[in-house]
């Protein structure tokens, strides 16, 4: 696949996640807005958590790659 083609298809999935996702999320009220937004955040770290092998102290982030590569 040429490299202009993987260009277009990334923009053309980029306009539409903006459409499709993006959009109605911005016609939500704050309250609402809010609500999602800490379940998402919450949806987010429990995946994070369940990464095996994860640094239970955030401050010694050294070789950190490492564990994941």
């Amino acid at each position: 696949m040429k490299l202009w083609q993987i260009f277009r298809k990334g923009v053309l999935l980029g306009l539409s996640f903006q459409k499709n996702f993006v959009e109605p999320l911005m016609q939500l009220d704050g309250t609402t807005f809010k609500g999602l937004l800490r379940v998402f955040t919450s949806y987010v770290d429990l995946l994070i958590n369940a990464l095996p092998g994860l640094i239970e102290d955030e401050g010694n982030l050294e070789g950190c790659a490492n564990k994941f590569f």
